[in-house]
């Protein structure tokens, strides 16, 4: 059977405090953020395309958006509004609301988020 994976890396500035962090992430600060996202399937349609990228990248941007130049602490997520706006709990964020959006016959295999250059989370359900 085929199997095809690809992949889309977009990029976000966003606000944060992580709240009860013991450090210099309890003040508030950002970051420019990439999100790579992660999906997976063996259905082609009739032009031998798993998903368009321009589509994916607009389903990407769509979520994106409700991140980028936001102070993350104030978005209606219940992580975010308890002050746990760390890697892990953004790029759930992002996987959770990227999944929604897609075709069944796509999987999304995870959600990579870089923090910084040499900082990332992955996650996925798998």
């Amino acid at each position: 059977m085929d199997f095809f994976e690809l992949s889309i890396e977009l990029e976000f500035c966003a606000a944060h405090i992580l709240v009860g962090h013991q450090g210099k992430c309890a003040n508030l600060h950002g970051h420019n953020y990439k999100a790579e996202v992660c999906l997976s399937g063996s259905k082609l349609d009739s032009l031998g395309i798993l998903i368009d990228f321009s589509d994916l990248k607009k389903i990407v941007n769509n979520v994106l958006d409700i991140l980028d130049h936001h102070y993350i602490n104030e978005i209606d997520y219940p992580a975010f509004l308890e002050g746990k706006t760390s890697a892990e709990n953004i790029a759930k964020f992002i996987y959770e609301n990227i999944e929604t959006k897609i075709d069944q016959k796509i999987s999304l295999d995870y959600v990579k988020l870089y923090e910084t250059s040499k900082y990332s989370v992955k996650y996925s359900k798998k």
